[in-house]
């Protein structure tokens, strides 16, 4: 399947979509989360046209898979979570919840996070629920309260740097 140059990701990598910037280097683009699902959610999207984790680390270059690893270590420094602990999900796939065809790792943090993969309950009828939402978003779908942002948290995590 041929990679789709619309999905919103690479429209935001084409400067088409706005975002709030958190981190770039040549290799990737941080973005806050705009459904967060946890304080702090960040989005580092690769930059090229990978679809899936299994694709990029067959097909890209050593330098663009490091550049991209270090682009996650270094958000979740800007997010000021790299101190007290986080969280990085990748989804691939339909059975894993992606909702978009483009490579890209959620940095999760701010608070405690709870089990990786919820326990007891109907989880393929909330899957099938949330694979229909939103898919032309970037970010997590649903409606999850207050939007939190680096430098404006009570924890007093640092603001994003001149760079963001």
């Amino acid at each position: 399947m041929a990679y789709d140059q619309g999905n919103p990701f690479a429209r935001i990598l084409r400067g088409e979509l706005a975002c709030e910037k958190v981190f770039e280097n040549e290799f990737a683009l941080a973005i806050n989360d705009h459904d967060p699902q946890a304080p702090y959610h960040a989005l580092v999207l690769v930059k090229g046209h990978y679809e899936t984790l299994e694709q990029f680390s067959r097909e890209a270059a050593p330098e663009q898979l490091a550049g991209f690893f270090r682009a996650i270590g270094e958000t979740a420094a800007r997010l000021g979570v790299d101190r007290t602990g986080y969280r990085v999900v990748v989804n691939a796939g339909d059975d894993a919840g992606q909702q978009v065809p483009h490579l890209h790792v959620h940095v999760l943090g701010g608070g405690e996070l709870g089990p990786l993969v919820a326990r007891g309950g109907d989880t393929g009828a909330r899957r099938a629920r949330t694979s229909r939402q939103a898919r032309s978003m970037p970010g997590e779908a649903g409606e999850r309260g207050e939007r939190h942002r680096p430098g404006r948290d009570p924890k007093s995590a640092p603001a994003a740097g001149p760079d963001a």
